[in-house]
């Protein structure tokens, strides 16, 4: 299957280098995604944008408008935990059952 130039960015380095997914590419393809809700823009580059922005505490520069009015504290937790689902090395990532689920369930909790 050919993948298209957006659709590379999902990819985790790993995969991108031996041609095998895991779980552990999931993880990755998911933290990309995450970025994409908190900053409304393309996948390709994000991840290096993003971690310079948290570096740097200017997440809101790079945060959709319409997140980016909100708790800067919230916003700065979602943006490390996608962060860490996208680790160059695959067991450096956050484990998607013990930490990213829970983490995500307890967010979405708090707007019902």
């Amino acid at each position: 299957m050919k993948s298209s130039p957006s659709s590379f960015a999902y990819i985790d380095p790993e995969s991108q280098r031996t041609g095998s997914m895991s779980m552990e590419s999931d993880v990755y393809a998911l933290g990309v995604f995450l970025l994409q809700l908190i900053t409304a823009a393309p996948p390709m580059g994000l991840v290096q944008k993003v971690r310079r922005a948290v570096d740097v505490c200017k997440i809101r520069a790079v945060a959709d408008a319409n997140l980016s009015a909100g708790p800067v504290e919230g916003l700065t937790e979602l943006a490390n935990l996608a962060l860490s689902c996208t680790e160059i090395v695959a067991k450096d990532r956050t484990d998607l059952v013990s930490i990213v689920i829970p983490a995500l369930k307890w967010s979405t909790d708090l707007n019902q």
